[in-house]
């Protein structure tokens, strides 16, 4: 099984509470082979880094082809965080996806948002498989 990996890269930190905020989205570039494509492949999951967490105890994601949210690819999916274990107000969190999925567009619009308090992600890495 051959992996590849989109990582969103050259960002601030995202500050996110415990609302959808479409402001808060990012965006992450299909970019296969050093060009933007069409993907088909099976998205397989998301990795996403954290500090400065306050009373958050996970983190509900989408995956839209649009900034507002509204055109979805990947539904509300919520996963724990796991703290750090010297500083527990870093963290992590991992969704497995494994969803087929064609995407024409060459952006796609990743939304977060916490159960409680806040967090500010600092590492996004969304990780696939071509198909095809």
């Amino acid at each position: 099984m051959n992996l590849n990996t989109l990582s969103v890269k050259n960002y601030d930190t995202i500050a996110i509470t415990n609302a959808w905020d479409a402001n808060r989205s990012k965006e992450i570039g299909i970019d296969v082979n050093g060009h933007q494509a069409i993907f088909t492949g099976n998205i397989q999951g998301v990795y996403i880094n954290c500090d400065s967490i306050v009373t958050a105890k996970s983190i509900t994601i989408c995956i839209t082809k649009d900034a507002a949210g509204d055109n979805i690819i990947l539904p509300d999916t919520l996963a724990s965080l796991s703290y750090g274990k010297t500083t527990i107000t870093n963290g992590a969190a991992v969704w497995k996806v494994d969803l087929d999925a064609t995407i024409t567009n060459k952006i796609v619009y990743l939304h977060f948002k916490t159960d409680a308090g806040t967090l500010n992600i600092n590492k996004i890495k969304l990780v696939y498989r071509r198909l095809g």
